[in-house]
């Protein structure tokens, strides 16, 4: 008697099925809608005061909201956006982490928080921009320089004068 061959033919690997959903713009909405979640849900705590008079809470309730809001916008873009574009979702590994930008990011947050007092607004802001900037994958000194200057003296004009907030400009 012969008995049948087992089964050794290497089986062809599957085939990638496209998802109609785009998971990077999901998970970003869904990012978003958690952290505007939480904002309204600690500021609510705050009284909000009247139209008129806004109290403590009112600005971190509505920007928590709308954050809220454009997490829902971006997730349902994802939902919705590659069906109605016809073209495949984006086939990026959306849990890869570009761990330059973000220390790079940190880092600058970190240097800004630290250079503040002794340094003063400009030279804090102009480490932050410089900082951050080196983090991305097209980096220029040029550019990043402009907006340096650009940012450090909008917020200058922004939170020294127009604001009156008591910050130190220049190092002290």
């Amino acid at each position: 008697m012969t008995q049948a061959a087992p089964d050794c033919e290497a089986k062809a690997p599957m085939p990638r099925v496209h998802s109609p959903i785009d998971r990077k713009n999901l998970q970003a909405g869904a990012l978003f809608a958690a952290v505007g979640a939480a904002f309204a849900a600690v500021s609510s705590g705050y009284p909000l005061g009247t139209a008129a008079r806004m109290g403590p809470g009112w600005f971190p309730l509505a920007l928590g909201l709308l954050l809220v809001a454009l997490g829902a916008l971006v997730a349902l873009i994802g939902v919705i956006g590659p069906r109605r574009t016809g073209e495949p979702a984006a086939e990026a590994n959306a849990t890869t982490i570009g761990w330059r930008p973000l220390l790079h990011v940190t880092a600058s947050v970190v240097a800004f928080a630290l250079l503040i007092e002794p340094t003063g607004l400009i030279a804090a802001s102009v480490a932050l921009v410089l900082i951050s900037s080196s983090g991305g994958w097209e980096f220029h000194w040029g550019e990043a320089t402009a907006l340096a200057g650009s940012l450090a003296a909008l917020v200058v004009g922004l939170f020294a004068y127009a604001l009156h907030i008591p910050i130190s400009v220049w190092p002290t």
